[in-house]
């Protein structure tokens, strides 16, 4: 009986010990894994906002073809016209999965780091944040591929540091996987932020300066981007068609056109706002990084964060108003 009680003692003093030296080594105080949680829950639907300005151009340029081979009098051009169109339609879908594979790492790395600050960590739980780690790798694989990049991948390594044992030692393994998965990602955000942020320049106008402003061209405008070039030619090829006495200017017509149009217009203005959380998301994640950096309580949640889940709003009742 007392062996019995001398070993409970010992237990008890053992989990104490652990108890001591976990909080001692803390790799992340709660209230830094709760400003993760937060950054991630606000960044979730981050991803679908590049994705959206890309489809809905997509989408405009392919009717603006539609409009201009329907034009075409000769049955032998139009056929080849469409056949053009298809080709260039499928190569800017091809050029915009580019694009995807680099959301795709940060859309993983968003769910990656809600799976790691869960206060559930089940074994199921574990197995998917393997599956996230793969994701994120493959994407950062294929991203360096796409553009030459040489940047390295981490979540395989974090998801490997972390197991499902339960008690007070899987906490300090997430806390630990947590903040390795933060500063591994830093300077892969910035980098992806950069070229997506490049990519949305492109449907804002034609030339930027060193600071993302536009450039303007002899008459004091901006150069079209993308987006004013598909809008003015939607309305030009719509013209044509309508004058080739193919057309006619029907109620069905019209309403077909206007929310073709609608559509075009929203195009760069989309893009701006997507452009401010591109600049925010990476300008939160920063903030994040740098209070991992440190060894104290936050005072209440990051600033950057509650803008950042603002802005991704924004835009996404922008998109819904326009039938996105």
């Amino acid at each position: 009986m007392f062996s019995i009680k001398i070993n409970i003692v010992i237990k008890q003093l053992m989990v104490c010990i652990a108890v001591v030296y976990i909080q001692g080594c803390a790799v992340l105080t709660p209230s830094q894994v709760g400003a993760v949680s937060d950054f991630a829950t606000a960044a979730k639907d981050y991803s679908e906002l590049p994705v959206t300005v890309m489809d809905i151009h997509t989408q405009s340029m392919f009717a603006e073809n539609i409009y201009a081979s329907a034009s075409l009098s000769d049955a032998d051009l139009a056929a080849k016209k469409i056949n053009k169109d298809v080709d260039i339609y499928i190569k800017s879908l091809d050029t915009f999965a580019q694009a995807e594979v680099a959301l795709g790492v940060i859309d993983s790395y968003v769910q990656l780091l809600k799976k790691l600050t869960s206060a559930d960590f089940t074994k199921k739980l574990e197995q998917e944040c393997a599956v996230l780690g793969t994701e994120i790798d493959g994407g950062v694989s294929q991203y360096n591929e796409i553009t030459g990049a040489t940047m390295d991948g981490f979540g395989v390594i974090v998801a490997q540091g972390v197991r499902a044992s339960g008690g007070i030692i899987i906490r300090y393994k997430q806390a630990k996987a947590l903040k390795r998965a933060v500063q591994s990602a830093q300077p892969i955000i910035k980098t992806i932020s950069q070229s997506v942020t490049e990519l949305m320049d492109l449907y804002i106008c034609g030339a930027v300066d060193d600071q993302g402003d536009c450039i303007l061209g002899d008459d004091d405008q901006p150069y079209p981007g993308f987006g004013q070039l598909v809008e003015q030619g939607l309305v030009t090829e719509y013209q044509s068609y309508l004058k080739s006495a193919k057309g006619n200017n029907s109620v069905k017509e019209i309403q077909i056109f206007s929310k073709l149009l609608l559509k075009a217009k929203s195009i760069k203005p989309l893009a701006q706002k997507t452009r401010l959380v591109i600049q925010t998301f990476q300008a939160a994640h920063t903030k994040l990084y740098e209070k991992t950096l440190e060894r104290q309580d936050l005072d209440g949640t990051i600033e950057e964060i509650m803008v950042l889940y603002g802005e991704i709003r924004s835009a996404q009742r922008f998109g819904n108003a326009i039938g996105n």
